[in-house]
């Protein structure tokens, strides 16, 4: 796993404790609001039902919205390595040309060599 894999991996894992820590946090929240919905009036209790919906709602657009966006640094992560891996053969592929041009010239200046010396 390269650095930019741990970074996107550990991002991804605060972000799914955050995703948790809220959802604990909600449904620790609804369990004391279904004690005070039963002292309410039937008015309060539907008003209060409307709320936690609409924020059960938002909560899922937050969740989705992060699963988004995992995925796309997930796919940005593999055109990355995509290119590194590229970069290293194409890096490579020059040396090794390279050493064969400098042993093409090292035979033709050694027979050029000979040649003065015969």
């Amino acid at each position: 796993m390269n650095r930019f894999s741990k970074r996107v991996a550990l991002a991804f894992l605060s972000s799914l404790g955050i995703v948790a820590g809220t959802i604990f946090l909600s449904a620790d929240s609804s369990a004391q609001e279904k004690a005070k919905t039963k002292q309410l009036s039937d008015k309060d209790s539907t008003a209060m039902r409307e709320d936690a919906m609409q924020t059960n709602k938002e909560e899922a657009k937050a969740i989705a919205a992060l699963q988004q966006r995992i995925v796309l640094l997930e796919q940005s992560n593999t055109r990355l390595e995509q290119k590194a891996q590229q970069y290293q053969t194409d890096i490579t592929n020059t040396h090794q040309r390279d050493i064969s041009n400098l042993n093409q010239k090292i035979m033709m200046l050694d027979q050029q060599v000979r040649m003065r010396r015969m």
